[in-house]
């Protein structure tokens, strides 16, 4: 039925086949903000940062929208429309404007085109029309989207490789690589169908659900970020292209395939998903989207769902019809297209009243890891306090004296900083271990301040809500700068002379290569008369068990990214030299610091001369663990 336009539907060509792979959790990070701020010594009175307060984009996503009435499901009654279905798919039905159009199978199923519904009489199309050539292709159209605000098409289009399809006739396989991507295109005669800038070389973007408000897509894709076979990605409109393409989550996507999505209003988004639990098949499921959080999806009751598939269901204006696209028994063919009525409509009014959430104090485990920021290692022993706290839109109000308007973009959303102090409260403090982590169990809908303290790094503020954010807080912290140096500042100190290098090798032991010099933003290794690599080559050869890791610094000079690209250089070439010497390069670990470990007081905006700056150009050698 529908997966065979997918999958496994016979063209006049070849066999059309997809793979799909396991995928990498990517958080949702739909319509998300995060409001960040930076200590040194003391935790200042924070700032509270309200990004993106809605007055033009999504302003009805405060909850005020109508919702669906599942109860009413229970009175909707479905007939077929039998004058427009054939023995083949008729599938995928959605408005263009107040019309309904649909997929058809054109030349007994062996072309799919949009098509535009025609005829009615007494609620029954009698025929349909097809679109323009410049939508209609010689290749095949599928799911589509219209965007009433900017008045485009937005549809699904078979990509031929066509130099994979030679390559593949070259070799006689009997099947070719294609890519379904996303066109868009005005319905007028004569104008053009591009594609959108969504596409991929490996993977396919296709189902295209255009917002009502036109700034919003969301669409379908097996890209190698999610989380099953096909899943459900957003992207917002940036003038004419699209931007932001996150993933909608591991709550709305399944390790199985979710797809054919469409907005039944601002606040409503339906799809169709084949995850566990359903009826079977493909069944259809909606989310809605308050304060810019979707909720968990809920499945469409009967007779909506059967044990088959069912996708596509939309909803006329007056709430009372629609239709739905099913192949269960009954039908005329493969898909066929169902007008769905209900004596009353399916959509409710909010309550005037707020409705507080039943599972507010509803409680979830949060796994916490602490890095260093550079290095990305584990940071043991830091101290992660939370402290609960009372963040909502509602209490905003835009003649607040301790509310400053920070920013009005040119699509018309507003930048909030709120300076308020909130009153002190309770908190709970945790400690990372050894490898940096560390759990916790926090209130899913409650946000909460989550400063990190520890003795030799700056404090950092962020602001955490699990059900926005997820189960995992990842926080990174930079050493500090006092805590960086050394009590002198005389370039002649040595940590360990050429003679006693690695004299103990037990693991954590550090030792600096004094007499290995580097020039100013170079990585040209300068060896003096004790060549500390030469020793450290001979005694990794006496010893073949040892296993150490480069650490390579630079100077406070330049910006910070760049001094971390040069110091991986100047390790890397350390290590290349003792590879020459006849060391298992196995035994060797790399690593670029930059300018994060200053050996004396030349920091950014001290002067200092070439000497004090050539003692912080370093490589250092630290023996792990066999």
């Amino acid at each position: 039925m529908v997966m065979d336009y997918f999958y496994n539907r016979k063209c006049i060509y070849s066999e059309i086949m997809f793979s799909f792979s396991k995928r990498i959790n990517v958080e949702n990070r739909f319509l998300d903000f995060v409001s960040k701020t930076k200590t040194h010594r003391q935790i200042w009175s924070f700032i509270l940062v309200f990004i993106l307060i809605f007055l033009s984009n999504f302003q009805q996503l405060s909850g005020q929208q109508k919702k669906l009435d599942v109860k009413s499901f229970d009175k909707i009654v479905l007939n077929n429309e039998t004058q427009i279905n054939t023995r083949g798919l008729e599938t995928f039905p959605q408005w263009i404007g107040d019309t309904l159009a649909f997929v058809a199978g054109i030349d007994a199923g062996k072309d799919y085109q949009i098509v535009i519904a025609s005829g009615k009489k007494d609620d029954k199309w009698s025929g349909y029309t097809e679109l323009g050539k410049h939508i209609n292709s010689n290749y095949f159209e599928g799911p589509f989207s219209y965007d009433t605000v900017h008045n485009i098409l937005y549809f699904t289009r078979v990509d031929y490789d066509k130099k994979r399809i030679q390559r593949a006739n070259a070799k006689k396989q009997d099947s070719i690589i294609i890519n379904l991507s996303i066109w868009q295109s005005a319905l007028a005669k004569g104008s053009k169908a591009e594609k959108i800038n969504i596409r991929g070389e490996e993977y396919s973007v296709t189902d295209p659900a255009i917002s009502p408000d036109g700034e919003y897509l969301v669409f379908t894709s097996d890209r190698p970020d999610g989380f099953g076979g096909r899943d459900l990605y957003i992207a917002r409109r940036d003038k004419n292209e699209w931007v932001g393409i996150s993933n909608l989550g591991k709550g709305i996507n399944s390790s199985k395939n979710e797809g054919y999505a469409n907005f039944a209003n601002e606040q409503t988004l339906v799809f169709a998903s084949d995850r566990e639990g359903g009826h079977g098949g493909f069944d259809v499921y909606y989310v809605t989207v308050e304060n810019q959080i979707w909720s968990e999806p809920k499945l469409l009751p009967k007779p909506i769902n059967s044990p088959y598939d069912d996708i596509h269901f939309i909803i006329a204006g007056n709430g009372k019809e629609g239709y739905l696209a099913s192949n269960r028994p009954g039908g005329k063919g493969e898909d066929d297209i169902y007008r769905w009525s209900a004596p009353q409509s399916v959509w409710v009014e909010p309550s005037a009243e707020p409705v507080i959430s039943k599972d507010f104090n509803e409680e979830v485990d949060i796994e916490v890891w602490v890095f260093e920021k550079l290095t990305l290692l584990a940071f043991p022993d830091a101290t992660v306090r939370f402290t609960e706290i009372e963040m909502f839109k509602e209490d905003v109000h835009l003649d607040d004296p301790t509310l400053d308007i920070v920013d009005i973009d040119d699509t018309g959303n507003m930048y909030l900083k709120w300076n308020t102090i909130m009153k002190d409260v309770s908190f709970t403090e945790l400690k990372s271990n050894d490898k940096g982590n560390a759990n916790i169990r926090l209130k899913k809908n409650v946000y909460y301040k989550v400063e990190s303290l520890c003795d030799v790094c700056e404090t950092e503020i962020v602001f955490f809500k699990p059900s926005l954010h997820g189960k995992v807080l990842n926080i990174t912290l930079q050493p500090s700068d006092e805590e960086e140096t050394v009590e002198t500042d005389d370039p002649e100190m040595t940590d360990v002379e050429a003679e006693t290098l690695l004299g103990d090798t037990q693991a954590g032991s550090v030792y600096v290569l004094e007499n290995l010099y580097y020039d100013y933003d170079s990585d040209k290794i300068i060896l003096s008369e004790k060549n500390d690599l030469d020793i450290l080559a001979t005694k990794m050869k006496e010893n073949p068990n040892l296993r150490i890791l480069l650490e390579s610094h630079t100077d406070s000079r330049g910006s910070d990214a760049y001094n971390v690209i040069l110091s991986k250089k100047r390790a890397t070439n350390a290590k290349e030299y003792l590879v020459s010497k006849g060391v298992n390069p196995k035994k060797i670990l790399t690593k670029g610091l930059g300018e994060s470990r200053l050996r004396n007081h030349c920091k950014n905006g001290v002067p200092c001369g070439d000497e004090d700056h050539r003692y912080n150009r370093r490589t250092e050698v630290i023996i792990l663990p066999e």
